[in-house]
């Protein structure tokens, strides 16, 4: 049976074992021929083979492990026991009983002898079997980096392997060092090496990608970034972000860096155009967005500031045009929305602003018209519309406020003239519209307010007065005389006749053809024509 190689091993050993246990080597002559595996012969004995080494034993030197091999163990009787630095170990120098780390930053070179540094844009840190690419948002500049260095702030590095960063432009952030720079939006910026876009501050503005901002020109709404103009209705000021609403009474057609202010006389409901002129019947003031209605007794013609007080004597009814003068007949006063029919009694002219009091003794019956003068018996008072006809008893003569009470003893039968006196024989007393004839045996002069009875021995005929005629006697208040019987004594015409004596006569007064008429009063001698006389008035005859 034929032994294996590690068997054979092994009897060597127990032989060799037995043997110097039984014997004592004569180093002289056998113990640099007679060295075991893994002991080297030197200065007359046998030593253990020291790690870094591996001793073949007999008269074999000890070797040393090679160059980026290291053995850690005494007593290696092979090179098998050189093992090879691995990793990112090394072994500089023969007969290494350790490999070394290469610091941070190296690895060794292809043979594990030597550190080699990672090249620029590499590192190799602690832990780190190889060199990698310097990270993103990291820099490596030099050969043999252990450690990445950061990005500083305001820096990036979006790649591996950078050898350096690079300044953040302007108008960018880099708060993530390693990412490309993003560019700031309108409303923000930013200066060059930026970790962060800023605002605008107010009033101020900025396109995407800006380094800095701009005043906010007026006009413009600058809360988006670019300015754009502010619509009608809006303004802004420079320095102004937004635009802001025209408060009410103002106005702007667009761009504007101030609203206006509403003209007066002018509509500017809608803010955002140009106001529009006021409608007649309406107005507005200064500042005031809506045109409102004229008030009742006013008026405006158009593009009014305020509305004009109707004034006296106009018609305003229709409150957008210029007023007309009121008719004939009617009136209105100052601030009047229309006019008014003149009241029972008073009378106007076209464009008055009160009506007249009809005067007294004028006829108003028709308001429109001058008034006319009542005509004679007729009146009117103050304020009465119309002529009344006088009553009985009472006159005018035209244009009166009363008519007159007819005196006594004036005709009144015309009211329309100032009345006469009574005739004589006449009379009327006061108030009577016409003269009354005196009653029978009473007279009356002109102008009398009542009738006198007539004296005895008197008659009134009329308005004359006269004795009774001679024969004739009147001894009540009769118009007419009595003719006196025959036979009697009528001297006294106001006394009742008496007999006459014996042989005279008394004719009656019928008898007209006597020389003398006093011979028809009394008692007479009996005259032959006497006689005669008588004779003739009562059948008789007479003598001489």
């Amino acid at each position: 049976m034929e032994l294996s190689e590690e068997r054979w091993h092994i009897l060597v050993i127990l032989l060799l074992a037995i043997g110097s246990v039984n014997a004592v080597c004569d180093c002289t002559t056998e113990c640099s021929s007679n060295c075991p595996a893994g002991t080297y012969y030197d200065n007359s004995t046998c030593v253990t083979c020291e790690p870094g080494y591996y001793c073949l034993g007999g008269v074999n030197a000890r070797s040393s492990c090679s160059p980026g091999t290291a053995n850690p163990n005494s007593g290696s009787d092979n090179s098998g026991v050189c093992v090879t630095c691995s990793g990112v170990t090394y072994s500089a120098d023969s007969a290494a009983d350790s490999c070394q780390t290469c610091p941070d930053g190296q690895v060794p070179n292809g043979g594990n002898t030597a550190c080699v540094n990672c090249n620029p844009g590499e590192y190799r840190s602690s832990g780190a079997s190889s060199c990698s690419a310097c990270p993103q948002g990291k820099y490596c500049p030099m050969a043999g980096t252990g450690t990445p260095s950061d990005c500083p702030d305001g820096q990036y590095q979006d790649s591996t392997g950078g050898l350096n960063c690079t300044m953040c432009p302007s108008g960018s952030q880099c708060a993530d060092k390693t990412a490309a720079p993003i560019q700031c939006a309108g409303g923000y910026y930013a200066a060059e090496g930026s970790t962060s876009c800023a605002p605008c501050q107010t009033g101020y503005y900025s396109i995407a990608g800006s380094e800095s901002c701009t005043q906010c020109p007026q006009g413009k709404n600058c809360s988006d970034g670019a300015p754009t103009p502010c619509p009608g209705g809006y303004y802004s000021p420079l320095g102004i972000t937004g635009c802001v609403e025209c408060s009410s009474g103002t106005y702007s057609t667009g761009d504007a860096g101030s609203c206006t202010t509403c003209t007066a006389g002018y509509d500017c409901t809608d803010s955002a155009s140009s106001p529009s002129p006021c409608l007649p019947g309406y107005y507005s003031p200064e500042g005031v967005a809506v045109c409102s209605a004229c008030l009742s007794g006013t008026y405006s013609t158009g593009s009014a500031a305020s509305c004009t007080q109707c004034g006296e004597g106009k018609n305003c009814s229709n409150s957008g045009v210029t007023p007309t003068d009121c008719d004939p007949g009617f009136y209105s006063g100052a601030g009047d929305s229309q006019c008014h029919p003149c009241p029972s009694g008073t009378y106007s002219s076209a464009g008055s602003g009160s009506c007249d009091t009809c005067s007294i003794g004028m006829d108003c019956t028709d308001p429109k018209a001058t008034p006319s003068p009542c005509p004679g018996g007729y009146y009117s008072p103050a304020a009465d519309p119309q002529c009344h006809q006088c009553p009985a008893g009472t006159y005018s003569t035209g244009t009166a406020g009363s008519c007159t009470t007819c005196a006594a003893g004036k005709n009144c039968s015309d009211a329309t003239v100032t009345p006469p006196d009574c005739d004589a024989g006449h009379f009327s007393s006061l108030g009577d519209s016409q003269c009354h004839l005196c009653p029978a045996g009473q007279h009356s002069s002109s102008n009398s307010s009542q009738c006198t009875f007539c004296v005895e021995g008197t008659q009134c005929l009329g308005d004359t007065i006269t004795d009774c005629l001679p024969g004739t006697y009147n001894l009540e208040a009769t118009s007419n005389c009595s003719l006196r019987p025959v036979d009697k004594n009528c001297e006294d015409k106001s006394q009742k006749p008496i007999d006459c004596v014996s042989r005279t006569v008394n004719l009656t007064a019928s008898w007209t053809a006597s020389p003398s008429l006093d011979l028809l009063s009394g008692c007479k001698t009996d005259f032959p024509w006497v006689r005669s006389y008588i004779g003739n008035r009562d059948g008789e005859g007479t003598d001489g």
